[in-house]
């Protein structure tokens, strides 16, 4: 298994630990793409490092499910490497779409190269589309 050894590759061995020590967000939901998902199915490609494979669904219910997944690990005792007082914005379907075929549009399939297109887009190499920018920074800020 290949985990970024950064911020992110901690957060997320960290974040599964958590889930798994009783968390019980196990019941699969669809969004209006029709995309499937679950945090178990989010949290098991984010500990192989394969955030390219995330569909929309799996982001959304990753990004809905961190603040209450940060307090669990606080009341269990882990500090984590991310803010106890996060606020996410809210993530829409169409965000979450657009975030999905943003990074698939940009060959993002592991943590690197998340940290690559960062870069690209931070140097104007790459534009962000309508609608990700706020997300995409506090992902930016807070995972990559």
């Amino acid at each position: 298994m290949h985990i970024n050894s950064g911020k992110a590759g901690l957060l997320i061995v960290l974040l599964t630990a958590v889930f798994l020590s009783g968390c019980g967000y196990v019941s699969q939901q669809t969004n209006s793409y029709g995309d499937s998902g679950s945090t178990v199915t989010s949290l098991k490609k984010l500990q192989s490092g394969m955030i390219g494979e995330l569909n929309s669904m799996e982001w959304q219910l990753l990004l809905e499910d961190l603040p209450r997944l940060i307090e669990m690990a606080a009341s269990l005792g882990i500090v984590l490497p991310i803010s106890d007082t996060l606020e996410l914005p809210p993530v829409t379907d169409a965000q979450a779409k657009a975030l999905e075929d943003f990074l698939k549009a940009n060959n993002v399939m592991t943590f690197d190269d998340a940290s690559r297109l960062t870069r690209l887009v931070a140097i104007g190499q790459v534009a962000l589309p309508d609608g990700l920018v706020d997300l995409w920074y506090f992902l930016v800020e807070q995972l990559f």
